[in-house]
């Protein structure tokens, strides 16, 4: 249980890092990206 947390937690730290570094990058596509990004999430939930 704790690994699996653990694990999630990384995953969860490097979709935010790598977020967080795209919109310093080009903040102009961030609205569209994030958009189409939680499009797919939404779709994998279901």
């Amino acid at each position: 249980m704790l690994l699996n947390q653990s694990h999630l937690l990384k995953e969860t730290w490097l979709k935010i890092s790598w977020v967080f570094f795209f919109i310093r990058d080009n903040s102009d596509k961030m609205n569209n990206v994030d958009y189409n990004h939680l499009k797919k999430a939404s779709l994998l939930l279901k």
